[in-house]
């Protein structure tokens, strides 16, 4: 948000390429398209909702694809496709550090109270202070992105009783005042895109796991490609240490076994869904696919009276 050009103004739909530097989305009628060999795909598949093997998949075929100019520039860099442009959605201004002193500020604010954190005292009021307002920065520096990229058709829930039972009924309202502008935020994921492939492209033979903000690499050396963008200020990639062992089950489920701040190995555990009070059960051993963890995740339902919360099992699918 801070160094790169974003979208304003009303945009304007045309069957000509914009002249220019100008930005744009751009909609594609794809016939096959392959990920160039070594590459690894981005463009997601429309057909599945949930994290499985071939939500990246390798080929395209009778597609259509809505794509900002960033993403159009990746996707000729890394397919071989047969495409017909159907269209461009043309932005007529762009606009850059506009969020700047806003996001300085709240980041100054994050930075001097991560550093009282470190250094304080549990039991003290300075740190208890310094731990909300480190909470609440973290807070406002991701609630922009957020509100550009809100949806204007919003779900209310109005909680009602029904012959003793809590019912929940939704109505979904659409948002007639123009107080959102998505373009931002569409903008904002694809620059963040950009710079999470061209870490995994460059390092394609070392790739194993990327998130939204990281990438996991083979081999214990830093990429020539990534020295220049290690830092801990804004705009930096931060480095979170050497894992001796890692075990990968699909994304936000994986287990690490690396050393923490006294230099000793343990078991590190990101798994999504499970309970926190429960990953300690987990290890390299019994981390895989149809493995149960007994009441390890809890659902609320609906009851004479109200709602309870209630365990059920987990199973890693």
């Amino acid at each position: 948000m801070m160094n790169e050009w974003l979208p304003a103004g009303k945009p304007f739909i045309s069957n000509d390429k914009p002249k220019g530097d100008k930005l744009y989305l751009v909609r594609i009628r794809v016939a096959d398209a392959s990920v160039k060999h070594g590459y690894h795909p981005f463009i997601a598949s429309t057909r599945q909702m949930r994290y499985i093997n071939d939500i990246y998949p390798k080929k395209l075929e009778d597609r259509i694809l809505t794509l900002s100019c960033i993403d159009f520039m990746m996707f000729n860099k890394y397919y071989t496709s047969n495409y017909q442009i159907l269209d461009y959605m043309i932005f007529p201004r762009k606009v850059r550090g506009i969020f700047n002193a806003y996001i300085l500020k709240t980041y100054g604010t994050k930075k001097s109270t991560k550093a009282t954190i470190k250094k304080g005292d549990k039991t003290s009021e300075v740190y208890h202070d310094a731990l909300f307002n480190n909470f609440w920065s973290k807070l406002k520096l991701n609630a922009p992105y957020g509100k550009f990229g809100t949806n204007p058709k919003m779900i209310s829930v109005s909680p009602i009783f029904i012959d003793d039972k809590l019912e929940w009924v939704e109505e979904i309202k659409e948002e007639k005042v123009n107080k959102f502008y998505l373009p931002v935020a569409i903008f904002i994921t694809a620059y963040g895109r950009l710079r999470l492939l061209e870490q995994i492209q460059v390092n394609r033979h070392r790739f194993v796991y990327c998130d939204t903000d990281s990438v996991h690499l083979v081999d214990i050396d830093t990429p020539k490609s990534l020295i220049p963008h290690i830092g801990n200020e804004l705009n930096k990639w931060e480095f979170e240490g050497v894992s001796v062992k890692s075990k990968y089950l699909k994304p936000k489920r994986y287990l690490k076994y690396k050393k923490n701040k006294k230099g000793q190995l343990e078991i590190s555990r990101t798994i999504g869904g499970l309970n926190k009070s429960e990953h300690h059960r987990i290890n390299f051993e019994n981390f895989k696919q149809g493995i149960v963890i007994k009441n390890g995740k809890k659902v609320s339902h609906n009851v004479l009276g109200g709602r309870i919360i209630k365990p059920l099992n987990f199973t890693f699918k």
